[in-house]
């Protein structure tokens, strides 16, 4: 189907920007974008709860051009667009908000981190939308749950995935099989941000692993404040944090990768995990949590390689793949780069284009 045949389309994100392979999502459907607080800017920056509601208000009043759309498509759940519903300022018949459900909130309402007020506010905002196109089956399955018999908002599933370039260069890395680093990629400034990429348990698995395996190490990559860090160190796995390194974000991932022996992620909630993927196309054997979206990938390779949220269960898992033999390593390796090419940015797009269709269709747009 070619752009033009859709609807207009206003994709609504929050700051700094989109996520890059959403932003190439929304330019397949040749939508507009709109930075959600384009008037009193907070989410970039934190701000009071007042200054958070009147944002909410003001920009959805105020939304530029809203009778231009008849897809108000948002980067994770957003009131602003909502907002414009309940105060009657959208033809509900022709003009319809979609949430694209790729971020943490599904898991957050679910697992109740959310105080009660904010919780109920959450289930209200997603109760009311249109449709759900979820980048993952457990997104799917978490939105399932809390919708319960409710019809609407319809359900839709796709993927994330890497371009070419990326697959081509991870491609021709080749990792070691006796080697004892266990490599975690991601990103966050805030306890919060820790909590849903699993750092705590993490650190506390590495602990338990290293206290029987003294030779393994373990990388972690990306943006953290170094003081939050060494204070979960401390607290999770003293004894280990000589084996910890800590590498900040960095342009290029294929020379961190292409020395270690095992990903590890154990994600509250992980909508999908791009960085899964991409150790998986490294040839790098990813383990998973339960609770990561990515884990469908993870499954095609070997169900042994996901865990429950446990710390102890983590350490075992850890130490079990470690001890395998250098051609059992060599299987998962050889199967991961095999299933890392099933999600590619290609298949992502044109996935997603046929579901987009396919909710435009069912919701008469």
């Amino acid at each position: 189907m070619n752009v033009a045949d859709y609807s207009a389309v206003s994709f609504v994100h929050g700051r700094p920007a989109a996520h890059p392979i959403h932003i190439k999502f929304a330019q397949s459907v040749a939508a507009d974008f709109q930075v959600v607080d384009f008037k009193l800017p907070w989410h970039a920056y934190g701000a009071p709860a007042y200054k958070r509601y009147l944002s909410w208000l003001v920009c959805g009043i105020l939304f530029p051009h809203k009778r231009k759309f008849r897809v108000f498509l948002t980067e994770g759940l957003h009131f602003p667009p909502a907002i414009l519903k309940w105060t009657g300022l959208l033809n509900r018949k022709k003009q319809k908000v979609v949430g694209l459900i790729c971020d943490e909130a599904l898991y957050f309402m679910f697992s109740e981190f959310y105080s009660a007020s904010t919780r109920l506010a959450m289930l209200q905002l997603l109760r009311s939308y249109d449709a759900l196109i979820c980048v993952s089956e457990l997104q799917y399955v978490l939105a399932r749950n809390l919708l319960g018999r409710q019809v609407k908002p319809l359900l839709y599933k796709t993927f994330n995935g890497v371009s070419a370039e990326r697959l081509e260069s991870l491609g021709q890395l080749q990792p070691p099989f006796t080697s004892g680093k266990i490599i975690f990629i991601g990103n966050g400034t805030a306890a919060w941000r820790a909590w849903y990429k699993g750092l705590d348990l993490l650190f506390e698995a590495f602990g338990l692993a290293f206290a029987q395996r003294p030779d393994l190490t373990l990388q972690v990559i990306g943006h953290w404040e170094p003081d939050y860090l060494a204070s979960q160190v401390e607290k999770y796995c003293p004894d280990a944090k000589t084996a910890i390194s800590f590498t900040g974000p960095v342009e290029k991932l294929d020379e961190y990768l292409s020395d270690a022996a095992l990903y590890v992620h154990a994600g509250r909630g992980e909508a999908f995990g791009i960085s899964v993927i991409e150790a998986m196309a490294a040839a790098v054997p990813a383990m998973v949590s339960d609770w990561t979206g990515a884990k469908e990938a993870v499954a095609k390779v070997s169900p042994r390689l996901i865990f429950p949220l446990d710390s102890g269960q983590i350490a075992g898992k850890i130490l079990w793949y470690m001890q395998l033999s250098e051609v059992k390593k060599r299987e998962l390796s050889v199967r991961s780069r095999q299933v890392a090419q099933e999600y590619t940015e290609e298949k992502a797009i044109g996935n997603f284009q046929l579901t987009f269709a396919h909710m435009c269709r069912d919701l008469g747009i």
